[in-house]
């Protein structure tokens, strides 16, 4: 008997949950050992009352702290591309809400996969031109859309479609008045 395939993706799930955890109790150590270096003496009993936790517990975070790697200067991966598509979103061209508002409706109605990686913009270019015109919100040019969404570089339209896969439009997508 063969796995199932939504078994797979659970436990990939789980194990995702599992590397979150550690990251934010190396992180926490790594903040608790700082805090008590910056109080010196008497640090160890002043940060466990202020966390509410022994000093015993402190003990462990300052030993797991320095038993870590040094952590590097770049963010998780996760946290990483977050704030690259924040970037590539804030170079954009503003557009229309109404567009913004055409491509949500795309990206939501149309399965976007990872088949996307390669060429997004193009492809969600094509599936702009495949909207029946008489559906389009008026004021809306087609072929304007299709050709900023061609315009984009791969990151840009990456970003895009995960903004609006989300729905994140109001306070991330570069928006005309």
């Amino acid at each position: 008997m063969t796995t199932p395939d939504w078994f797979a993706h659970a436990e990939a799930a789980k194990a995702r949950g599992e590397v979150a955890r550690t990251r934010a109790a190396d992180d926490r150590s790594r903040w608790i050992l700082k805090g008590v270096e910056e109080y010196g003496r008497g640090g160890r009993q002043h940060a466990a009352d202020l966390l509410g936790i022994s000093v015993g517990e402190v003990d462990k975070a300052i030993a797991r702290a320095r038993g870590l790697d040094r952590p590097g200067f770049l963010p998780e991966a996760d946290e990483l591309l977050e704030r690259l598509f924040a970037l590539e979103l804030a170079d954009l061209e503003p557009m229309p809400g109404a567009l913004w508002q055409v491509l949500r409706h795309l990206v939501r109605s149309t399965v976007v996969d990872a088949t996307w990686l390669h060429n997004p913009g193009e492809l969600l270019a094509q599936e702009v031109e495949d909207i029946d015109p008489d559906e389009l919100p008026e004021g809306v040019e087609q072929a304007a859309l299709a050709q900023a969404c061609r315009g984009w570089s791969r990151i840009q339209a990456l970003a895009v479609l995960d903004t609006l896969s989300r729905g994140n439009t109001d306070a991330s997508l570069p928006a005309l008045p």
